[in-house]
């Protein structure tokens, strides 16, 4: 923080005094209360605007950052959820298919078990587009890899979306054989 020119001066006559002088030159004291009058304003005025600049420097990084922050935990939820969806439907879809198998209903077990295939692949890809982000963010990391990196956002989210349609057709197939 910036001193006040009264502040200054009295700091500097106590030093002075201190040290053991009695005297001071009236000159030299009108010469440091003009050098503290011109620099105090211009100094305060070049700081704050310094200061001013620094902070919204901060308030930008931190915004960003905080967006960021944000749209990796949607992403990880996304992946998580077509991970959950589809491994739920398999489980489910296994379940089943074993009491139909049971029941030697055979065109019946076949058409579940297309739509079990679609269920493991919602899994696989989902599976993949959390390893797809670690690449991601390792290529994010070095800015002349931030091209790489892109792509990899772009195939996680490609993947992430594979799953999703995956489930969504493995869905219709098992509505449509049980209708």
């Amino acid at each position: 923080m910036l001193k006040k020119p009264i502040e200054i001066l009295r700091q500097d006559l106590a030093s002075l005094k201190e040290a053991g002088q009695t005297d001071v030159q009236i000159e030299a004291l009108l010469n440091l209360i003009d050098t503290l009058q011109s620099t105090d304003t211009e100094t305060i005025e070049k700081s704050l605007q310094r200061d001013l600049a620094l902070e919204r420097v901060k308030h930008t990084s931190n915004a960003q950052l905080e967006l960021y922050k944000s749209i990796i935990q949607s992403g990880q939820n996304a992946m998580k959820t077509a991970l959950l969806i589809n491994a739920g439907a398999a489980v489910s879809m296994l379940t089943f298919l074993t009491k139909v198998m049971t029941d030697k209903n055979e065109v019946l077990a076949r058409t579940l078990s297309d739509a079990l295939l679609g269920f493991v692949i919602g899994i696989l890809c989902a599976a993949l587009s959390t390893g797809t982000t670690y690449f991601t963010q390792d290529a994010y990391s070095c800015p002349s890899t931030l091209k790489r990196g892109d792509r990899f956002n772009i195939l996680s989210i490609l993947l992430v979306s594979a799953s999703y349609l995956s489930f969504a057709i493995a869905s219709y197939i098992t509505y449509s054989s049980l209708r």
